[in-house]
């Protein structure tokens, strides 16, 4: 009787152990995805320099956050690895000044190439997230007065890092949650007294996104 039970946990041990090397194994196998997600941009946007246009801009400046939308395809080249091209679009970031009015907006599109890191394990895989790319944006002031102090489309390098975490509804349909922070390395400038001098209006343009998607595994 000791041997027989010793011989159904055994079996049932080895039962489980397969079912979770086949578990993983489908939520880790190789293939391509497509995903798509919701997303929202907390600023962190360093203005400061706006208040050298005396007379238009007071500082201190605070920045409100902004809607937006992210794309990706990608391919899961081991368990544990995967690389995917990203596009993000945010819609609107306001600058505002001190006692109320918007001083000046930032408008980014983002498209970096990610390595993203897995836990492969079943159903519920965390990963981490980085990637690096370019940033297109528009930077223009707020009309005060009748006056347009600048206004002009920018483009600079991007670097993306953060995590999130992947849930399997199906083998196919992926649920995920992420949040990654975008640092802009571009500062916008604009002319200054003569041609060869350029005065910087922003310090950073950089934000976090927050992202819920759905995610489609071929």
């Amino acid at each position: 009787m000791i041997r027989m039970c010793c011989r159904v946990l055994v079996l049932a041990a080895c039962l489980l152990v397969a079912g979770a090397t086949a578990a993983e194994n489908r939520f880790s196998r190789p293939g391509y995805y497509i995903a798509v997600s919701g997303a929202y941009g907390i600023a962190d946007i360093d203005a400061s320099p706006l208040g050298q246009f005396q007379g238009l801009y007071t500082a201190p400046f605070a920045s409100s956050g902004s809607g937006g939308l992210n794309l990706r395809v990608g391919k899961r080249f081991e368990s544990w690895l995967a690389f995917e091209i990203e596009y993000e679009w945010m819609d609107r970031f306001s600058i505002n000044q001190a006692g109320g009015g918007e001083a000046a907006s930032f408008r980014p599109n983002v498209l970096t190439m990610n390595g993203k890191f897995v836990l492969p394990i079943p159903r519920i895989q965390p990963y981490l997230l980085a990637g690096i790319g370019l940033v297109n944006y528009d930077f223009n002031s707020i009309p005060l007065q009748n006056v347009l102090a600048f206004g002009s489309n920018y483009t600079g390098f991007a670097v993306r890092a953060g995590g999130g975490l992947d849930a399997y509804i199906t083998d196919h349909i992926v649920v995920f949650f992420e949040g990654t922070y975008l640092l802009n390395t571009d500062q916008p400038t604009i002319p200054g007294a003569n041609s060869t001098n350029r005065i910087k209006v922003v310090n950073q343009l950089n934000y976090a996104s927050m992202a819920v998607g759905l995610a489609y595994r071929f």
